[in-house]
């Protein structure tokens, strides 16, 4: 599987990503995802509007 992971990023990027950019672009799918979870729990503090705007670094984190 990882084969089919490094061809895609060599056709996407020119190379394959490192061990390292693998590890810190899960982490980062990870943060957003906390985020999209602690904006439901705030139930009625934050709209999907401020979510996605927060998703995208330009509005109000969730608490």
């Amino acid at each position: 599987m990882p084969d089919r992971y490094a061809a895609m990023e060599t056709a996407r990027y020119g190379r394959a990503w490192s061990r390292e950019e693998i590890m810190l672009g899960f982490l980062g799918d990870v943060g957003e995802l906390a985020k999209l979870v602690q904006g439901k729990e705030a139930c009625g503090r934050a709209t999907m509007e401020d979510l996605d705007r927060s998703l995208r670094g330009d509005g109000p984190q969730p608490e």
